[in-house]
């Protein structure tokens, strides 16, 4: 299985993050992508977009995403909540899929050297399991 993330701080969909992210799900399983903007969707028939809830954002491109290569997701894929929300005031909720016995979140923390909402993360994932 090959994973790629990446931080798009704005629409993955706009014309040149499109190509980026064309080029990492070119034999990529799963994409993990960071502040991919709100309500998209990848549309090559190719992947399964999962979309974090954005519940405070300072602004829309704080989204995260996962994009799953359709067979995988079709095989045995499932969207996953989590309760915890990260990035402070920007409010925003992991995505994440269960694809068999793994769970691949696309998380955006806090900038900030405590670490308390990746820390919720952890002990909720580790709750999952």
């Amino acid at each position: 299985m090959r994973i790629a993330t990446w931080n798009t701080q704005g629409s993955f969909l706009e014309s040149g993050k499109k190509l980026i992210v064309s080029e990492l799900h070119d034999g990529t399983d799963v994409v993990l992508l960071q502040e991919g903007g709100v309500d998209k969707i990848w549309g090559d028939g190719e992947y399964h977009t999962v979309q974090g809830q954005s519940i405070g954002a300072l602004n829309e491109r704080c989204t995260n995403y996962v994009l799953v290569n359709k067979a995988y997701w079709d095989q045995n894929g499932q969207q996953v909540s989590f309760t915890t929300v990260g990035g402070g005031i920007a409010g925003r909720k992991p995505a994440a899929v269960q694809i068999g016995n793994t769970v691949f979140v696309s998380w955006h923390s806090l900038a900030s050297q405590e670490n308390t909402d990746t820390k919720q993360l952890l002990v909720e994932s580790g709750k999952m399991l």
